[in-house]
């Protein structure tokens, strides 16, 4: 392959990503052309991308991109997978879809600039999404304004009682 083509590969994966922080990579090179072709239909209708690229191209595609630590654990065949809504859904996914196929790796990912193993992406896919985040946090906030409201109301629901049965 000549540089010039390599450039415009290394260019179009670079555009692909679209400025994507969270890339999880995986080994797809055992599975049937009908498996890999299913996983790929299936993981677009839940808006995650694969794309599978030599290894040394993608390595020169992380360096560009400032991860050229994640680079280097790139070995081998590689399918980069990014998207879904946070990297704990993709995480999920691509681990529940390793689970199915045996013949699938995971071999990492590359989170906000950290670099994971395959382990570390099992653990991210057990933790909780950012919707689930987003629902603990506004009930820790909204928590506090809803114990002092019951505690201001009890004095004058106690109040109110006695005197409905005085009038009684």
């Amino acid at each position: 392959m000549s540089k010039f083509v390599k450039t415009r590969i290394v260019t179009a994966v670079v555009g692909s990503l679209n400025g994507s922080v969270d890339v999880l990579a995986v080994d797809i090179s055992r599975l049937t052309g009908n498996e890999a072709n299913g996983l790929r239909n299936a993981l677009s209708q839940k808006s995650i991308t694969m794309l599978t690229v030599k290894s040394s191209l993608a390595r020169v595609v992380f360096r560009k991109s400032g991860m050229s630590e994640f680079a280097e654990t790139l070995k081998g065949p590689v399918t980069l997978t990014w998207g879904a809504s946070d990297v704990v859904e993709l995480s999920r996914e691509i681990t529940a879809w390793s689970k199915k196929i045996d013949r699938m790796a995971v071999i990492g990912a590359a989170v906000q600039g950290q670099v994971l193993n395959s382990d570390q992406v099992v653990e991210l896919s057990k933790s909780p999404g950012r919707a689930e985040l987003l629902s603990k946090i506004s009930q820790l906030i909204t928590t506090p304004g809803s114990n002092l409201l019951a505690i201001l109301n009890g004095p004058g629901a106690s109040i109110q009682s006695l005197l409905k049965s005085k009038s009684e």
